[in-house]
């Protein structure tokens, strides 16, 4: 993995997945991914975290996803809410389309967001998410997902976006210029 000279990251993924073991692969890139998430952290919101934190997501991440891939014999199946659009609508040709949402934890003691950016193909170009303990009001987690989507273009390197949100108090505030109360 060291002694790689791909200067491309895609493709230097492509090689190291045909490379490595499915084990071995899913550790390197999830390892990557916290390791980035981290950097990201520290450069654009001045949270740092130890290397040590950044060990044990790894692990508990990697145990999760083997506890997806054993088969749970209890599992309800929920059917898909009724109304409103079932499928990803394109941008502009020209343009990338970062969809946002944010959500309060199950047990209300915070919230997350994320954003995930496709351009007018429907190609994903990356995604990012982030947990904000304490947080628990949905038009300010709304409000960061909007963030997220803004640190997302900057990481992706993209210049022409649109930001899409199903949160219409949010919308309206960007769209009016108001600032809003978040």
């Amino acid at each position: 993995m060291a002694e790689n000279k791909e200067s491309s990251a895609k493709n230097w993924l492509f090689e190291l997945n045909e490379a490595l073991d499915h084990k071995s692969f899913t550790t390197m890139v999830v390892t990557v991914w916290a390791i980035w998430y981290a950097r990201r952290n520290a450069i654009h919101e001045g949270i740092f975290q130890s290397p040590m934190h950044t060990s044990s997501f790894v692990t508990s991440y990697i145990n999760e996803l083997q506890q997806l891939e054993k088969p749970d014999e209890h599992h309800i199946q929920v059917a898909a809410p009724r109304g409103g659009p079932r499928s990803w609508l394109a941008s502009p040709i020209g343009f990338a389309k970062i969809n946002v949402d944010g959500a309060v934890g199950h047990h209300k003691r915070g919230g997350a967001v994320s954003a995930v950016c496709r351009d007018h193909t429907g190609l994903y170009l990356g995604s990012s998410a982030a947990v904000y303990r304490g947080i628990t009001d949905p038009t300010t987690l709304e409000t960061f997902a909007c963030r997220e989507a803004l640190a997302l273009a900057e990481d992706l390197q993209v210049t022409n976006m649109m930001v899409a949100s199903d949160c219409k108090g949010v919308v309206l505030d960007i769209n009016e210029e108001t600032g809003g109360p978040h």
